[in-house]
């Protein structure tokens, strides 16, 4: 059982948040979604669908951090030798579980988190007095999650690096020594190079997360109003019994988003 909750709202990215956290860091809007693109597996979300936040843990961090005495007697949870192959989302959970049976503290800390992916073990970088803070804070919204991941870019020196897009210098700082290996740095400018001009809208992408929450499927979290995302909305409306639209009209949109937004 975890002392820390797991789940909240699940408030997904705004406007402001994104603002701080772009100001924080020193870099564009582009930018900062070039990482989070990458970052994040598909839907590209920093929440599941049961709004837990996205993680990946790491066996290695937790090695390290307890110096190994867990190696031997639990070793698909703590290893010295880096896992390439991680499991589902699910599984992720569980490795955390148990983890946590053994050492809390540095259990949290061996995953990373959200749509930035911040290590837990790095908490203080991403300006936090601890690690249950650190999660809380990750738990409940996006924004967090953006802040965090500005504040481990700044203190680590990526922040820089991406402000001036030299990709393989942010790359080995953000993603580690080993970022050739899975082409970290080709990867953002990619990405970075998809968002030219068209930017996610923001009241699209809450849109998605929340349809996403509620069950009904909208493709990527990209922000777009596309074919899959509007075919989810006609779902979400034929199931309240309100009148189907193929605009983003405001009563469905409030409707959709009230359980999960912050008052």
């Amino acid at each position: 059982m975890y002392i820390v909750p797991l789940i909240g709202k699940g408030t997904p990215l705004t406007l402001v948040g994104l603002d701080a956290a772009c100001d924080r860091a020193g870099v564009s809007a582009q930018h900062l979604w070039a990482v989070i693109f990458v970052e994040t597996d598909f839907p590209n979300c920093g929440y599941l669908r049961d709004r837990r936040p996205q993680i990946l843990y790491e066996p290695r961090c937790f090695s390290n951090l307890t110096d190994h005495a867990y190696d031997e007697t639990n070793a698909d949870i703590s290893s010295a030798v880096y896992h390439q192959d991680h499991g589902s989302f699910n599984d992720q959970y569980l490795f955390l579980a148990k983890a946590c049976a053994l050492d809390q503290d540095k259990a949290l800390q061996s995953c990373s988190w959200g749509i930035g992916q911040t290590l837990g073990r790095n908490y203080q970088e991403a300006g936090f007095a601890d690690v249950t803070s650190f999660v809380l804070s990750m738990v409940n919204a996006e924004d967090g999650q953006a802040s965090a991941m500005a504040g481990e870019m700044v203190e680590s020196g990526a922040a820089k690096a991406l402000a001036k897009e030299d990709w393989v210098k942010f790359a080995k700082i953000y993603n580690g020594p080993g970022f050739a290996s899975n082409q970290y740095d080709r990867k953002v400018k990619r990405q970075f190079d998809l968002l030219k001009d068209k930017l996610p809208d923001l009241r699209v992408r809450t849109a998605q997360c929340c349809l996403w929450y509620e069950g009904f499927d909208p493709g990527q979290m990209d922000g777009l109003w596309g074919k899959t995302t509007v075919g989810a909305w006609h779902r979400y409306q034929a199931s309240h019994q309100i009148p189907v639209t193929d605009a983003l009209d405001d009563h469905t949109f409030q409707m959709l988003v009230k359980p999960y937004i912050s008052a």
